[in-house]
């Protein structure tokens, strides 16, 4: 009887001492296979996130020359030596002479609009530009078509112009045509 109780007593105690410690794992076993269902579950977002956004790009690629245009009308630099080189030449390939240019960055702050579009808006820079060119009128007039149909937005907001009249250059007299001034707007993103 005495073994009897003593077996009893440590098969109880086994299953004990087993329960106690075994028990936890369980649980801890229990646990990890929960996080990994949520990592699975998690990665499986993140793939279709990933596939979602390589789907994307491909389409972007599609688009790669209409956003190039935009880039070109909106530049993300204002560069100031790109533009002297583009009035130059324009001027130049109509017959006209580029006496003077003066730029000036102008921040174009939006009024009191909140969010998203406020905020691409605050990133907008204005450039005052003002061009003084000399040469003929149809030459003046084919500048400005030039601008007009330039990839850059370019505003034209005023347009004064004068007389040169006849230089004495030395034993010959020379035909100058007209000086015109020209305040011109863009922007820069």
């Amino acid at each position: 009887m005495n073994r009897l109780i003593i077996t009893i007593v440590a098969f109880f105690g086994a299953v004990g001492l087993m329960v106690s410690f075994v028990l936890p794992k369980y649980e801890q076993f229990q646990q990890n296979q929960q996080d990994i269902a949520r990592k699975k579950d998690d990665l499986q977002i993140k793939d279709a996130y990933i596939a979602d956004l390589t789907y994307l790009s491909s389409e972007i690629e599609k688009y790669s020359k209409e956003i190039a245009k935009v880039d070109t009308a909106l530049p993300s630099d204002p560069s100031f030596p790109l533009l002297f080189n583009f009035f130059q030449k324009v001027s130049a390939n109509n017959g006209l002479i580029l006496k003077s240019m003066n730029v000036d960055l102008v921040s174009t702050l939006p009024q009191k609009q909140e969010g998203e579009e406020a905020d691409r808006q605050s990133k907008v820079q204005g450039i005052n530009i003002q061009l003084t060119v000399t040469g003929s009128y149809v030459s003046f007039k084919n500048f400005l078509t030039i601008l007009e149909k330039s990839a850059r937005l370019i505003e034209v907001e005023n347009v004064s112009f004068s007389s040169i009249g006849k230089e004495e250059g030395g034993e010959e007299e020379e035909e100058s045509g007209f000086s015109f001034n020209l305040t011109l707007k863009t922007q820069s993103y």
